[in-house]
């Protein structure tokens, strides 16, 4: 590990409780190892003897349901480390039960699974819920869909994008995303930007998604898990209930809201099933600056790996070859308007996009590929671009997004 450990100690932990840690900050490391028992992160079943750095998030718990003995090292003496009784997850555990009720049903009646969208303002861990229900059902031979509709903080595989993916694996740490899922293109780390653009948006995400359901029975009886944003008042309010519209919901988690959990009951369609479900230890609200640290720190992990310590591909687009053009809404339509090269694209994040044409249906169309400007030279008229694939291709439009990189690899 490079490091000597200057704190340790054994927790045993009995049936239904679960090991609290705080760190000073998400840097801080933590080697957690399971000694007897069993024990689960985020739905995610730990392996004996086996040692895990949790370095994902500030605050972290581990759950047993039948009792364990864990081993706790770290490096930092401000680290608190103790077991609590009380754990969410014997509450998320009853309603993965309920959800693999319904698809039985489905398998049965071939019809497709349960659609459930999580809700809540930020800081009330809407993410580990979907991520805790979705490994919860990988345990189950199941293989869900996620689909992240939360273009700031969360987004997959960065801000101002909409990922979908296949939820196939177990993943106690990182997101569900994975290269070459359905990407789409939205440009702004908020909603409220374009909410003309990003409901449009969500209306050909959503038929994208429930007929690429079709393709594989096994996903289509195991259902979809929908993160949204945290933007729940107002236009916000509305953008969830269409949301919910779109993807055929059937079932809507709120995480520790009580008024927006009454206000959807007596507004949703009596099928739809909302459940209030209390917010896992830990989360909290984020302050603006924390926001925007947390944004920063995933774009730099998206084109510099998990530990910033990769190098991306680096490579010359001449401007003769860059098909670049900024997406936005115009009295409710949709509208592409070309941009030149200038050096205020440096940093500047572009989204490849398949479309070849402005007369394609650019915005439902996926990405191919995202790259960030790291020079303009207006003499030479070229820009150089890293990614973490090779992903330009000449006669593809290019989308200009307002997410601009700030390295922070140090």
């Amino acid at each position: 590990m490079g490091e000597e450990l200057q704190y340790s100690g054994k927790y045993t932990l009995e049936a239904d409780s679960e090991l609290r840690i705080q760190k000073k900050h998400e840097t801080v490391k933590v080697y957690v190892t399971l000694i007897s028992g069993s024990a689960e992160i985020l739905g995610a079943e730990l392996i004996k003897d086996k040692k895990y750095q949790l370095t994902t998030f500030v605050n972290e718990t581990i759950c047993t349901s039948c009792g364990c003995v864990l081993d706790v090292e770290y490096l930092d003496g401000e680290t608190d480390v103790y077991v609590s009784k009380e754990t969410t997850m014997i509450q998320y555990r009853n309603y993965h039960e309920n959800l693999e009720e319904k698809r039985r049903d489905a398998e049965k009646e071939d019809k497709r699974g349960p659609i459930a969208m999580v809700v809540g303002s930020g800081g009330t861990g809407k993410f580990t819920i979907c991520q805790t229900l979705a490994n919860l059902a990988v345990r189950s031979a199941r293989t869900p869909l996620y689909v992240n509709i939360n273009v700031g903080r969360g987004a997959i595989p960065i801000a101002g994008v909409i990922g979908t993916s296949i939820v196939e694996r177990i993943n106690a740490a990182d997101g569900f995303w994975q290269e070459g899922s359905p990407m789409y293109h939205f440009g702004c780390i908020a909603p409220r930007f374009d909410y003309i653009l990003f409901r449009t948006l969500i209306e050909k995400i959503a038929k994208n998604t429930l007929e690429s359901m079709n393709a594989k029975k096994i996903v289509k009886y195991s259902g979809i898990f929908i993160n949204t944003c945290s933007w729940i008042e107002e236009a916000g309010y509305n953008h969830l209930i269409e949301a919910a519209q779109v993807f055929g919901v059937d079932t809507i988690f709120v995480s520790d809201e009580e008024p927006l959990y009454q206000k959807l009951l007596k507004d949703v369609p009596s099928f739809v099933q909302v459940v209030l479900l209390p917010k896992k230890w830990g989360a909290f609200p984020d302050s603006r600056a924390v926001q925007i640290k947390a944004r920063n720190w995933q774009t730099n992990k998206y084109f510099f790996g998990p530990n910033l310590s990769l190098t991306p591909f680096s490579f010359l687009i001449k401007f003769a070859n860059l098909k670049l053009y900024r997406i936005n809404s115009f009295r409710n339509e949709v509208q592409l308007i070309a941009i030149k090269p200038t050096p205020a694209l440096i940093h500047r994040v572009l989204n490849i996009s398949d479309a070849e044409s402005t007369e394609d249906d650019v915005l439902g169309t996926p990405l191919i590929g995202i790259m960030c400007v790291s020079e303009v030279n207006m003499e030479r008229k070229f820009i150089t671009a890293i990614s973490p694939q090779r992903c330009f291709v000449p006669n593809k439009l290019v989308l200009y997004s307002q997410i601009k990189i700030i390295n922070d690899r140090h």
